[in-house]
């Protein structure tokens, strides 16, 4: 997913595989069992570069989130 930023926080939870997230420009690897909370307005990615696949749960605030808004 390309950098883009939201209005509200994220809080990413790695079930299999694993997900590069990228918060303005500083990097993470993150594993089966990992989670990982995003703040408001905070550029970010997600890659997948290491694993053949890769299934993540991604929580937001609120029953009807905005779009993101890519940069």
């Amino acid at each position: 997913v390309p950098p883009h930023w939201r209005g509200e926080e994220e809080v990413i939870f790695v079930q299999d595989g694993e997900l590069r997230v990228t918060v303005y420009g500083e990097s993470r690897d993150l594993r089966k069992g990992d989670t990982f909370t995003t703040a408001v307005g905070a550029i970010r990615s997600f890659s997948n570069n290491h694993a053949p696949h890769c299934i993540v749960y991604i929580t937001r605030r609120g029953d009807q989130p905005a779009a993101p808004e890519f940069t």
